[in-house]
């Protein structure tokens, strides 16, 4: 290979490329291609299998998706803590009016509805309460006689009083419920 490539040797080249591409092209065309073709699968007796096509994959795999997360998204929705109830205020006024605070009969005026002493309205169950509280204190001072001498409810102290709110879960209600309200607002 010590003699230089010059351009009458890729003319060669090219032609001995053509003249076999003829050649090639002249034995395809001369056999008849369908018969050859039909031949053949009638020889395996089996029909050629058909690769599945893209759609035909992704088309199932996203319903499939689809119906997994919308399942999925059911049984979060439905395994949700539910929220809290809203505070019946005839309940807190029973346990407000336990405390000999509330029940006794030196108890502070209460603030009404209307007026200056108005609570605003995320405290409108406190309120209520309160009021629902007076009215069972006036109704029971009217209809019963207190005893001398005898307290109407034993005094507790401070801890006592948070300890029943605690354990009833009233103060955690009224929170919840004004912060609903508040985020209503």
């Amino acid at each position: 290979m010590t003699r230089k490539i010059d351009d009458r040797d890729f003319e060669r080249a090219d032609r001995l490329v053509r003249a076999e591409i003829d050649e090639a092209l002249a034995v395809f065309r001369s056999g008849d291609l369908e018969q050859r073709l039909r031949s053949r699968i009638a020889a395996d007796g089996q029909p050629v299998p058909v690769k599945p096509s893209l759609m035909k994959i992704a088309v199932p795999a996203a319903a499939l998706l689809l119906l997994a997360s919308t399942a999925a998204l059911v049984l979060f929705l439905t395994l949700r803590s539910p929220v809290p109830a809203p505070v019946d205020p005839g309940l807190m006024a029973d346990v407000l009016g336990r405390f000999p605070s509330l029940s006794g009969p030196d108890a502070g005026p209460l603030p009404r509805r209307g007026g200056e002493e108005r609570m605003s309205e995320a405290g409108g169950g406190f309120e209520d309460a309160l009021i629902l509280v007076e009215r069972r204190k006036e109704e029971e001072e009217r209809g019963s006689s207190v005893q001398a001498g005898k307290p109407a409810a034993p005094a507790l102290s401070m801890k006592e009083r948070m300890k029943i709110l605690f354990k009833d879960k009233v103060i955690e209600r009224a929170l919840t419920l004004i912060a609903v309200k508040s985020k209503e607002a």
